[in-house]
């Protein structure tokens, strides 16, 4: 910071000790990063609403049928268990995990801890 440089943070648990550096910083003023959109937004490059839409559709469009089939189950931004896809779609939890991979692998969707998956961008 004191060079002039943009500096972001990793916010860290607040009661570990190896944590203090990077929430001192925070409290500097340093803008926490909590998800790879953060970057481009505080660089003042992130994508307009349309944009995500076009991108979106271009990623979709490129998926074999299995992907796009479980690709189609997750909806805007609203968590989606494994566990439903396979109920909604009669398939067994391994073959749902596996394309939940690839999809996560290529950017389609991200997983969020104890809720689901939901679309990427």
């Amino acid at each position: 910071m004191d060079s002039g440089r943009e500096v972001f943070v990793v916010p860290g648990n607040i009661t570990s000790a190896l944590s203090e550096g990077t929430n001192n910083l925070l409290k500097q003023g340093c803008p926490p990063l909590t998800e790879s959109n953060d970057v481009l937004i505080e660089l003042g490059i992130a994508y307009k609403e349309q944009e995500k839409q076009i991108f979106s559709n271009k990623l979709a469009a490129k998926l074999s049928l299995e992907e796009k089939e479980i690709y189609d189950q997750i909806i805007d931004q609203e968590p989606v268990l494994a566990e439903t896809i396979c109920r909604k779609l009669h398939k067994n939890i391994q073959e749902v995990q596996y394309i939940l991979s690839l999809l996560e692998i290529s950017g389609h969707i991200r997983k969020i801890p104890q809720a689901g998956y939901i679309r990427e961008g």
